[in-house]
Formats: structure tokens, C-alpha cells, sequence
């Protein structure tokens, strides 16, 4: 296991993934295993991923229960597409590793007349501006 654990990390995509699959191996055997097959000797990552796993799942039925609803001007796979975009749009939500809005402001929010300046040397702006 110690000598595909590294391309299996890399064939995961995000980040989040990477913590869920150690965090069930931990789960499964133990975080010193995890650690040794990850060839570190740093616990504290592991076993936070191992102590917010259950919570995470937790957080994930809650939102399978809450998204489901019950309409009557839907067939039953329409209702079933329906309730897995909604769990989908939820999860992202609650699990989105990147907050919305963070990260610093792209120049035209923060100049919004620096198109304008930028135009001008080229001739495509207005000389009276």
C-alpha cells in the first residue's frame, strides 16, 4: 500500500478528498499507519482529518434529509434529478474549502476608471475624458 498511497493522493483532485481518504484509512486502521505510509512523521494533520470525518458525514445526512421535498407537479425522476441538484448545491456550500469573497479585489473594482486611463494611449479612449 506504501508504494501506490502517493499516486493515489495524486489521482484524487481536490484537497479535500486527499484528507477524506486519510481520514477513513486512520479511521480503518490507525493515524501512525497513515503517517508511515504517507513517509511523515507529523501526526496532528491526520488525526484532525480522523476527528472532523464523523462530522462531516453527519453534516452530509443532514442535508440529504433537508433537501428532500415532496411535489406534486413533478414525475418521480424529475423529483429524484430535483433533490440531487439540491443536495449538490448544499454540499457545495457547506463543505466549500474557499470562502465566497475572499482573496483580494480585482483591479476594475478597485479603479473602476483605470479602463478608462488604460484606453487612452492606445486611441480607443475619449480625449475629453
Amino acid at each position: 500500500m506504501k508504494d501506490n498511497f502517493a499516486n493515489v493522493l495524486q489521482y484524487l483532485d481536490s484537497k479535500r478528498d486527499k484528507h477524506i481518504l486519510e481520514a477513513i484509512i486512520a479511521k480503518l486502521s490507525s493515524v501512525k499507519s497513515v503517517v508511515s505510509i504517507r513517509g511523515t512523521h507529523f501526526t496532528g494533520s491526520v488525526s484532525k482529518h480522523r476527528a472532523t470525518l464523523n462530522a462531516d458525514f453527519k453534516k452530509f445526512e443532514l442535508i440529504k434529509i433537508e433537501s428532500q421535498t415532496v411535489r406534486n407537479d413533478m414525475t418521480v425522476t424529475q423529483q429524484q434529478s430535483h433533490v440531487q441538484r439540491q443536495v449538490k448545491k448544499l454540499k457545495q456550500d457547506a463543505f466549500k474549502i474557499i470562502a465566497k469573497g475572499r482573496g483580494r479585489k480585482l483591479k476594475c473594482e478597485e479603479f473602476p476608471e483605470l479602463a478608462r486611463y488604460i484606453e487612452f494611449p492606445f486611441e480607443e479612449g475619449d480625449r475629453l475624458l
